[in-house]
């Protein structure tokens, strides 16, 4: 894991952590107190929200026959999940659908978030 990911992680009330060992023994004078399992290390990145690609803009996704709405992080994803159900989708159709308020093929309604 690469250091600033994992400040990332842990730097939450702009707090800097400097050092970080990594090990599967636990070392001698380590204070067990400080120490995180790889399940409590797992849970912690798992308790933050994952980053946005930096290009990418969350849409929301709504799909009316099944009644159903996804947070998607980007509209190339979007894009890709209509796409697996439906054989086919343009993004440059979506945008157009989005920015419209209009439902793409009858059966999609995509919003930005």
């Amino acid at each position: 894991m690469h250091r600033t990911t994992l400040e990332d992680y842990l730097n939450k009330e702009n707090k800097l952590y400097n050092y970080f060992t990594f090990s599967s023994n636990i070392l001698d004078g380590s204070d067990l107190d400080n120490i995180l399992s790889l399940n409590e290390l797992i849970e912690l990145k798992n308790s933050v929200d994952p980053k946005i690609p930096s290009r990418g803009k969350q849409v929301k996704l709504k799909y009316l026959i099944l009644n159903k709405e996804l947070n998607i992080n980007s509209l190339t994803q979007a894009s890709l999940y209509i796409k697996e159900i439906e054989g086919a989708c343009d993004r440059g159709v979506l945008r157009n659908h989005m920015k419209n308020n209009t439902i793409y093929k009858k059966r999609w309604i995509i919003e930005k978030t």
